[in-house]
């Protein structure tokens, strides 16, 4: 329960951004749980090591990937994945 509604504050956080996505074409979105950036544009979201490199180069330990091909969305932690 707790991960539908981080995920929920965090889509409503981000809702202008993921809208411009999904128009715009993109794949997926990551969105950062601390809510101080700006969230990253995918186009390619079935690289999983290449999502862990965006992640730790923002600085981004915990994080919420929202894939609009796959009907995807769900949070990570980078300690609880490596």
């Amino acid at each position: 329960m707790k991960n539908k509604s981080i995920l929920n504050r965090l889509k409503n956080q981000y809702f202008t951004q993921l809208v411009f996505a999904k128009q715009s074409g993109f794949e997926a979105v990551i969105l950062p749980m601390n809510c101080d950036s700006e969230p990253y544009y995918m186009e390619d979201s079935n690289d999983k090591e290449y999502i862990n490199d965006i992640a730790s180069e923002s600085g981004w330990t915990q994080f919420a990937i929202i894939d609009f091909v796959k009907k995807v969305e769900n949070t990570y932690d980078l300690y609880d994945v490596a």
